[in-house]
């Protein structure tokens, strides 16, 4: 609020730079960061904190993706995240949040098995094993 108050009064960003290093020693921000905020005060901003920016839609987790990555691993339970990744043309981290977040599967002995096994989870798993075998 100082920096406000003195930027706004029209002190130099030289001279708060100077005063902030006075008060608070090595605790004070850089000189370029004092010049910034001072810029942004003086074309009118009103806080310090944080603009409210706007949240990307994660496109790579939709229902055709989570069957497919539950396909890739009812195929072969032995299967890795980079595996099944290169294979659907998604990101590692796209396919682990379907793995761990939205199937609740886990790693163990080198296979994948579910968490916890919902009336939901299984008969989407079911529906899925469906599909898999009537494709062979």
């Amino acid at each position: 609020m100082v920096k406000k108050k003195l930027c706004i009064e029209g002190v130099a960003s030289a001279e708060i730079c100077r005063r902030l290093s006075a008060v608070f020693k090595s605790d004070t921000l850089s000189h370029s960061r004092v010049f910034e905020w001072c810029a942004r005060f003086r074309s009118g901003r009103q806080s310090v904190g944080d603009d409210v920016r706007a949240r990307e839609l994660r496109t790579a987790i939709t229902d055709q993706n989570i069957s497919q990555v539950v396909t890739c691993i009812l195929v072969d339970r032995r299967v890795t995240v980079r595996e099944i990744a290169n294979e659907l043309s998604l990101s590692v981290g796209s396919v682990e949040t379907i793995i761990h977040e939205r199937l609740k599967f886990s790693k163990v002995s080198a296979r994948w098995i579910s968490k916890q096994l919902t009336d939901i989870t299984y008969s989407f798993i079911a529906n899925c094993q469906t599909a898999v075998f009537a494709q062979e």
